[in-house]
């Protein structure tokens, strides 16, 4: 899938609307419940990155699967910076993304993106498999970059792969974070050179670590309510409503979603 539909499929959402300049596209999100942005480079044909900011507890997700026939998006790489994310994929499966995690996959997210800490940052990577193949086939001549590898690597059977970030691709990915902040056309040059090296490290890891994605099966909302209650866990660990364990688990909670860092998308007015 081109990113130029997932674009258009993305401006349909009410809220959303598009702003283009010479050498980006921004996505606006500005709905009664909050705000975010999201900027994309086209670094190659098929290879596009975008940052990620957002001052809201969701954004509405674009309906990729509306042809029954799309089975798999586009290659995603997604590295939170700061905040989390929880999204239903096209396959049913329920995932999350916390601060300073990776993620790899070909599914997409289903209805929308929750932020339940409101704050969110990061970077993501669309990686269009079909167009790289025929449009950027020199990256793989050049540069022994084999995307279907790194597929195979980290996202078999369809999997979805999240794990801590491991210090050596930090360093790549901090350095892709710092880009935005540089004025293009410098930063784009820069960009496809940590990019190419990103993706020629993940390749050549010699010890992949192993994927940390807590997936749930998503059936019904009461299910998954039912699955993250504590009286659903008390009945396996022998514990009791009311106890103080449950108190300061929900404490903690509420300590982790109130409070927050300084970041760009604070930054973002509040809906008016």
């Amino acid at each position: 899938m081109k990113i130029d539909d997932i674009i258009r499929k993305c401006i349909e959402i009410p809220g959303v609307s598009i702003k283009r300049s010479e050498f980006n596209a921004e996505l606006l999100m500005k709905t009664k419940e909050g705000k975010g942005s999201m900027t994309f480079f086209q670094l190659f044909p098929g290879l596009t990155i975008a940052y990620i900011f957002i001052n809201s507890p969701t954004w509405a997700a674009p309906n990729l699967g509306e042809d029954s026939f799309i089975k798999k998006g586009p290659l995603l790489l997604n590295y939170c910076v700061t905040g989390r994310c929880e999204i239903i994929l096209n396959n049913g499966n329920f995932v999350y993304v916390k601060d300073g995690d990776i993620s790899l996959t070909e599914c997409f997210a289903q209805k929308q993106y929750v932020y339940p800490r409101r704050i969110y940052e990061g970077m993501e990577l669309f990686v269009d498999t079909n167009t790289l193949a025929t449009e950027s086939t020199w990256i793989q001549k050049e540069f022994g970059i084999d995307i279907p590898k790194i597929i195979e690597l980290f996202c078999p059977n369809d999997n979805t792969y999240i794990s801590a970030v491991t210090p050596e691709v930090e360093e790549i990915l901090i350095k892709l974070w710092e880009l935005f902040d540089i004025a293009p056309p410098f930063s784009i040059s820069q960009m496809k050179i940590y990019v190419l090296a990103l993706f020629s490290l993940l390749q050549n890891l010699n010890n992949i670590p192993p994927s940390q994605a807590c997936t749930f099966v998503f059936c019904q909302r009461n299910q998954l309510k039912k699955l993250f209650s504590w009286r659903f866990w008390s009945k396996y660990f022998h514990l009791s409503t009311g106890s103080p364990n449950e108190k300061s688990c929900g404490a903690a909670y509420r300590h982790e979603i109130i409070g927050g860092r300084s970041s760009r998308a604070s930054g973002l007015c509040e809906p008016k």
